[in-house]
């Protein structure tokens, strides 16, 4: 697991790159990793695109970390290709 967050870390710096505001908190009284996404960047008032909380010590907790990865992988090539066509 341990490998993944680390994964989940760089792409969210490769988000911050593109221009996504992303926000990172680990909660360790309670094993919780909460991801929070603004596409367009952060203002006052935003509200996210998406979020994701993963509990480290649920069962589940590998696979939302892959959905989480997936997701910013996606979001960031997005983005590239956007950039690309303007």
């Amino acid at each position: 697991m341990k490998e993944k967050i680390f994964k989940l870390l760089e792409l969210l710096f490769m988000a911050k790159q593109k221009g996504i505001d992303v926000f990172f908190n680990y909660s360790s009284h309670v094993e919780v990793i909460r991801i929070c996404i603004c596409l367009k960047g952060w203002y006052e008032n935003y509200e996210y695109d998406k979020h994701f909380e993963l509990y480290l010590d649920e069962k589940d907790a590998e696979k939302k970390a892959d959905e989480a990865i997936k997701y910013f992988e996606k979001i960031t090539r997005l983005k590239e290709e956007e950039k690309n066509n303007e």
